[in-house]
């Protein structure tokens, strides 16, 4: 499940104690700077959780998330004498317990929106998350960067759904997708009569997220003429169909995607620089799934539950089949997990999936990432990139990695030494070569 949110009024040092055991817990917190922000988020639940303490306490916080059905949880440091203590701080224990408590009702009780979808505990996740909490009350632009089946149009859905924006439409376009000679037709509509075929009257994308979202995906596929129009409506806050003559004002925000670096989409030309630094004024990076192995289990336990019961069958996951899908690379990500095990699910021979089952080569698609090394770069350093990223995409399991290089584990030990990446092999690590 995706991170349990809370709001939290206390800036204290002994809160911050108390902060870092809420994030162990899979919890990511949104300081509230006044009463007024913290009441709006409450009322427009926005948060699972409110945590307070004693410094901070205010019974309209209090009646507010009982009220919205939020549950809250009051800190009290050693020396309150109040009757209506809370837990003190110091009882971790007792205190984790009821932060665990909080995370498993708010798992039961919220919807599965968009946010609920991006799955993960992990590091990545939890700061995915706790980004996005951030930028959604903003109109500001947004401008998503990540691999291919990453999540990008997810984590715009989970934007637009914590936004102002949310009781409007969600309008997601794929730049890549539209012909040329529709771009602008697809963006800012067109008249009827504007050019041959136009037979009626035509809202673009723009009109139709009016009081909403519009998600444009795989923005630097977007042809450069078009760029310079769409910079031209981002500016204006206005669109004028293709054919008319009357500008129609727009109220809706964009948040902008691609697959590439957007830094490289401009310097090879692809991106103009003026539309990128329009779109980012916040920048939201999807990790790779490759990044975030610790997740792995987690998703892969989920699509074989859905998965399974969509298609009528009883499936579970071996231990060496979640074994097997950590120790992918996974190059395209949480997409391509879901396929694969969408694949083991209709095709296992019996209710228990195991590692014979997922349809993963043995060896070479563990590394399917791309190495870019300069000409003339000495052949010393060109072999230490290669070893180094191919550790690292194995998640650092050194037998995976040596195997994939065609070294041995004793050679793979010796070549990182070398590089300062670890100490010396062991006896026993030269064993195992």
């Amino acid at each position: 499940m995706r991170p349990v949110t809370y709001l939290y009024m206390d800036d204290s040092p002994l809160f911050a104690d108390t902060r870092a055991l809420l994030r162990r817990c899979g919890m990511v917190g949104l300081g509230g700077s006044c009463e007024a922000e913290a009441l709006e988020w409450i009322t427009r639940r926005s948060v699972d959780a409110v945590v307070q303490g004693r410094g901070c306490q205010t019974g309209a916080l209090r009646s507010a998330a009982e009220a919205n059905g939020i549950d809250f949880v009051a800190i009290d440091p050693p020396s309150t004498d109040s009757r209506d203590r809370g837990i003190d701080p110091r009882c971790e224990d007792v205190l984790e317990a009821r932060l665990r408590c909080v995370v498993e009702s708010a798992s039961r009780r919220r919807a599965a929106d968009h946010f609920d979808r991006l799955m993960g505990r992990s590091e990545p996740m939890l700061d995915l998350a706790e980004q996005i909490i951030r930028m959604a009350p903003s109109h500001a632009p947004i401008l998503i960067s990540g691999e291919s089946g990453t999540g990008k149009g997810l984590s715009a859905a989970a934007v637009h759904d914590r936004s102002r924006y949310r009781e409007g439409p969600f309008v997601a376009i794929n730049c890549g997708a539209i012909p040329p000679s529709l771009v602008e037709s697809q963006l800012f509509g067109h008249e009827r009569g504007s050019f041959t075929g136009a037979h009626r009257r035509h809202a673009g994308c723009f009109e139709r997220a009016e009081n909403g979202t519009l998600f444009l995906d795989e923005i630097a596929e977007l042809p450069l003429e078009a760029q310079v129009k769409l910079l031209r409506v981002l500016e204006s806050n206005e669109v004028t169909r293709v054919g008319g003559e009357r500008p129609i004002p727009l109220n809706c925000r964009v948040i902008a995607a691609t697959n590439a670096c957007p830094v490289e989409a401009v310097r090879a030309g692809r991106l103009r620089k003026d539309l990128f630094y329009r779109l980012s004024v916040l920048r939201l990076a999807i990790p790779p799934l490759r990044e975030r192995r610790e997740d792995i289990p987690e998703l892969a336990e989920h699509f074989s539950a859905v998965l399974s019961e969509e298609e009528g069958a009883e499936r579970r996951l071996s231990a060496g089949a979640i074994n097997r899908l950590s120790v992918h690379a996974w190059p395209g990500n949480v997409r391509e997990l879901r396929n694969t095990l969408h694949s083991a699910v209709i095709l296992s021979r019996g209710p228990v999936i195991e590692e014979r089952d997922l349809p993963l080569d043995s060896g070479g698609s563990a590394v399917r990432e791309h190495l870019r090394i300069p000409v003339g770069i000495p052949v010393e350093e060109a072999e230490r990139r290669l070893i180094l990223r191919t550790l690292s995409s194995m998640g650092g399991n050194k037998s995976q990695a040596a195997g994939v290089l065609g070294i041995s584990l004793k050679t793979l030990y010796n070549r990182l030494h070398a590089y300062g990446e670890m100490a010396p092999p062991t006896e026993v690590q030269r064993g195992l070569a």
